[in-house]
């Protein structure tokens, strides 16, 4: 399949999951990522605002602010990427695509951040196929050596997906019932 057809494919089967079940998917994921030790090590958690039928990540954000976290979503400028530190869902605003994004631009003054990136597909080599904009690409081909993770329904992991050389694999995948890591998978 193309990435185009992965792209149709996905979204047509995460709008047809019953909601609850999608919620519950998304807690189990939150949990899993919670007891890593990128997780424990991080002082700052640079997340995606999730969309409908996108794994949720509200209590990533919440937890992250209760353990003291820094956090940070991204806020787009043109091409660009940037995150940008928030407070709250009061502090998001819509922005392109209607994807809700910080207000203001508040630069995260953080040593060791965990990137959670977004994703319409996966494979179990850590190949993600994206939206198509390439943002997490460039910013992190700009910011090398960030940790990275990803959240997925495990029904949107392939045994593989098409991707190009430039395209940045996340340091690990999380669904709701595994963590893959480059080396295997842990359950």
């Amino acid at each position: 399949m193309t990435k185009q057809e992965i792209r149709r494919t996905v979204r047509a089967l995460r709008r047809s999951a019953d909601p609850e079940l999608l919620r519950e998917y998304s807690e189990a994921c939150a949990a899993r990522l919670f007891l890593t030790e990128e997780w424990q090590r991080a002082d700052a958690v640079y997340c995606y605002v999730s969309l409908p039928h996108e794994v949720g990540t509200e209590k990533i954000f919440q937890r992250a602010r209760a353990e003291g976290k820094l956090t940070a979503a991204p806020l787009l400028r043109g091409k660009d990427m940037l995150f940008s530190a928030f407070r709250g869902p009061e502090d998001l605003v819509p922005g392109r695509m209607n994807i809700r994004e910080p207000a203001a631009y508040v630069p995260v003054p953080a040593l060791d951040p965990l990137v959670v990136m977004p994703g319409i597909a996966f494979d179990r080599s850590l190949h993600r196929v994206g939206y198509g904009g390439g943002y997490y690409d460039r910013y992190l081909h700009e910011h090398p050596g960030l940790m990275t993770c990803a959240l997925a329904f495990g029904f949107t992991v392939f045994d593989s997906v098409p991707y190009e050389d430039f395209d940045i694999c996340p340091g690990f995948l999380i669904t709701e019932r595994e963590t893959i890591r480059r080396s295997g998978s842990f359950h």
